[in-house]
């Protein structure tokens, strides 16, 4: 059965834009939850005494 594409090489179906909108805003959210984490962390380090940073 040489003519018939396989699943890989057929095209791609093309999603509804609000299946795509749906899946940016997953995203979205994904990331803004990681850079919320990042921060935090980020703040409580810059709340640490120096001293302590330097004993590390």
């Amino acid at each position: 059965q040489q003519g018939e594409p396989s699943e890989e090489t057929k095209p791609q179906q093309l999603e509804s834009p609000a299946e795509i909108q749906f899946q940016q805003d997953q995203l979205f959210e994904e990331i803004k939850h990681e850079l919320d984490q990042t921060s935090e962390e980020i703040k409580l380090q810059q709340d640490r005494p120096p001293e302590e940073i330097k004993d590390q």
